[in-house]
């Protein structure tokens, strides 16, 4: 496993550039107490990581970059968004690979972004809120948006083949 440093002054950056995908690939779980990027300026930024997955005390950011070309980014493996994390999707997001994505706090999808869970990749939204212009796609068999807490108020919400699970007397959800 490993750490990216307190303080909110460790930054790992996650950047396809030229002809090159870039692929950054952890074995063990990761914790997040600085900033993670996943941005490129031309083609895919990959992160995958294994084990127990990455917790989020930090910020990880998904940031539009320039360039041309294919400019897709992709999370795989268990994200725990905790009580002091923040996601913020400025760039369509694929999480997928039978990832599960825990929210606990801030995530925000911003206008014309989407995040896309896939290939048996569970959504849960257990506290905090999951806001913003955005959208968010559960597809595919397998797949599932779990609300148990918090809210969820998003421009649009699309399950498509996939399983919506209400568990939670406490929280709200706002879908257009």
């Amino acid at each position: 496993g490993g750490q990216v440093s307190a303080g909110g002054s460790g930054t790992v950056t996650v950047q396809g550039t030229g002809g090159a995908h870039a692929n950054l690939s952890a074995a063990a779980a990761v914790i997040n107490n600085g900033t993670i990027k996943l941005e490129s300026l031309s083609n895919q930024s990959n992160l995958t990581v294994g084990g127990a997955g990455l917790t989020n005390n930090g910020t990880f950011q998904v940031n539009v970059g320039g360039g041309v070309g294919d400019n897709r980014r992709f999370y795989t493996g268990a994200l725990t968004n905790s009580v002091s994390g923040t996601l913020d999707v400025n760039h369509n997001l694929f999480i997928t690979g039978s990832s599960t994505l825990t929210n606990n706090s801030t995530f925000d999808i911003a206008a014309g972004q989407t995040v896309t869970a896939q290939n048996s990749t569970q959504v849960i939204q257990a506290a905090g809120s999951i806001t913003g212009g955005g959208s968010l796609v559960v597809e595919g068999v397998g797949t599932g948006l779990q609300f148990t807490g918090g809210s969820v108020t998003v421009a649009s919400a699309v399950l498509d083949a996939s399983n919506l699970t209400l568990s939670n007397a406490g929280g709200t959800a706002g879908f257009t």
